[in-house]
């Protein structure tokens, strides 16, 4: 497929897999109308910002956080757009008209939802003839709004969405005109022509090849930055990268070439195909899709399957994973929370002891953009989406002891949860978005038993002191427990070890889940 980037068309890009509620749209004239902003994080060149995350990160991670954030560009140069094109159906093709959210400002296929395709009259002579590909952008100083009218206003508010939202995305009739009035002919001064769109490709959602190496291979479902910086780089130690499921092409980039560029197999669908034998996999998409397909991929025959936190965003969810767990007892979880793997977990067992572990966690995450995924209602809370690490650490640290205390409370600037267990540990989170980006996530976590008391800071500096006496300070780099639990989850699949303890996969994820019921209670 031909998208439309910055600097001209590029081709190579595989075609969006459509899902149920969709339509795939042949495009013959599109127009870009606004910038959908605030989907994602985009950070500006900033020296000072690069300077402050080489010296805590070190050179090498930053240069693989700026390749991978440099390789999401056109991802992030996105407009909602207007235009008009085919469907092909069992009857051949028929003529629509249809409005983009948010994606390229020219391609030359879109897969949309129904709700925003509508079907043109072919009577009308203004559609009776199917014109030449065309593709138009706004001039820098010209006025949108004057030229929509009173539909700017609920087309602007589009820009972005995305059905997930769970909000309804309308078109009334007065709007659907305005759009076939402006697609037969953008006004000249409004707007500018680009370049001609190279003639038509042939629709391709998957392609490439693996090719087998010495090594197990795996599958990864969620192509972005995290999966990219730290799934992929860390397992590599032990595993051998098969295929790639990412929904959004623009993530993937141009990946069609002849011969193929990587020796891996890309694929636009979110879910398994009927046809696809997978043993080892990686969960790293949305949230709210966790669980239902690390189900999928064991009641499909999948031997180990990775799950990114958090397991699950519902409690029907977390049901259908633990259902499937119990009827395939042969297949093996592992919940990547990297908290688990961290290097300081030896040292607060050795300086606590056996004793019951409190902890004390103020968290600061960054803001998120406006209409970032992690908004989206089937998502889950920020119990769901951040708190579950500091949740699920507390409880790993105390061997995963009944709750029989827990609450939550909406603060002006932050949440506040927490938790108490059989045996007397407490822990106490603070959740907040106020603050300093300077470094990005940050936390500060302080654990007591006894006389003693250790303090974790950034996940990268340990002080612990017993008494009245300090112990030494201990420091890595913030990414250590991250990579050291890719290499041992890679190493236990490529080994065919077990997975983690389903009793605590299952106290975890409902501790999380009813926390997380807990806050939206305090509303």
């Amino acid at each position: 497929m031909h998208v439309l980037e910055a600097d001209g068309w590029t081709e190579g890009f595989l075609d969006a897999t459509p899902v149920g509620g969709q339509r795939r749209v042949h495009v013959d004239h599109q127009v870009a109308l606004f910038r959908a902003d605030g989907q994602y994080f985009v950070r500006e060149r900033d020296l000072a910002m690069l300077w402050s995350y080489a010296r805590a990160l070190g050179v090498r991670k930053v240069l693989r956080k700026v390749r991978s954030r440099g390789s999401e560009s056109t991802r992030n140069d996105a407009w909602l757009s207007v235009g008009r094109g085919r469907v092909h159906g069992p009857e051949g093709e028929t003529a629509v008209l249809f409005v983009c959210p948010g994606g390229s400002r020219g391609a030359e296929r879109l897969v949309l939802p129904e709700t925003l395709v509508r079907t043109v009259d072919l009577g009308e002579p203004d559609q009776s003839t199917r014109a030449t590909a065309s593709h138009h952008v706004p001039h820098r100083a010209a006025s949108i709004d004057r030229v929509l009218g009173d539909s700017a206003a609920p087309l602007r508010a589009l820009a972005g969405w995305d059905p997930n939202e769970e909000t309804s995305a309308v078109v009334d009739d007065a709007t659907w005109d305005r759009i076939r009035a402006l697609v037969a002919a953008p006004p000249a001064a409004t707007f500018e022509a680009a370049d001609p769109r190279p003639g038509e490709s042939d629709v391709t959602e998957r392609s490439g090849a693996s090719t087998p190496g010495d090594r197990p291979r795996y599958h990864l479902f969620g192509y972005g930055q995290y999966a990219k910086t730290q799934a992929i780089p860390n397992l590599g130690e032990h595993l051998e990268l098969a295929a790639v499921h990412e929904l959004d092409p623009l993530q993937i980039g141009p990946v069609l070439a002849s011969p193929p560029a990587e020796a891996i197999t890309w694929d636009t669908s979110p879910v398994l195909r009927p046809d696809e034998a997978i043993r080892n996999a990686v969960v790293a998409g949305y949230h709210h899709t966790h669980a239902t397909l690390a189900a999928d991929l064991i009641e499909q025959g999948a031997r180990h399957v990775v799950i990114e936190k958090p397991t699950a965003s519902k409690e029907d969810q977390l049901d259908r994973l633990l259902a499937a767990m119990d009827h395939h007892r042969e297949a093996r979880v592992h919940v990547a929370f990297q908290r688990r793997y961290s290097p300081f977990n030896h040292l607060l067992r050795r300086d606590l002891g056996d004793g019951p572990i409190s902890v004390a966690s103020t968290v600061y995450e960054v803001p998120l953009p406006p209409r970032h995924w992690y908004r989206w209602p089937v998502v889950g809370n920020a119990v769901v989406s951040n708190g579950c690490h500091w949740i699920d650490h507390f409880l790993f640290l105390n061997d995963h002891r009944p709750v029989v205390d827990a609450g939550a409370k909406r603060l002006a600037d932050q949440v506040v949860l927490w938790l108490e267990l059989d045996g007397g540990a407490t822990c106490t989170l603070s959740l907040r978005h106020a603050g300093s980006p300077r470094l990005g996530v940050r936390d500060l976590c302080t654990f007591w038993s006894g006389t003693t008391t250790a303090v974790i800071e950034d996940n990268s500096r340990y002080s612990v002191e017993r008494g009245f006496r300090r112990g030494r300070t201990v420091t890595c780099h913030r990414y250590a427990s991250h990579e050291a639990m890719y290499r041992e989850i890679g190493r236990r699949i490529r080994e065919d070890l077990p997975g983690d303890d389903r009793q605590a996969l299952e106290a975890s994820a409902r501790t999380v889940l009813d926390l997380a019921r807990r806050l939206d209670a305090d509303l």
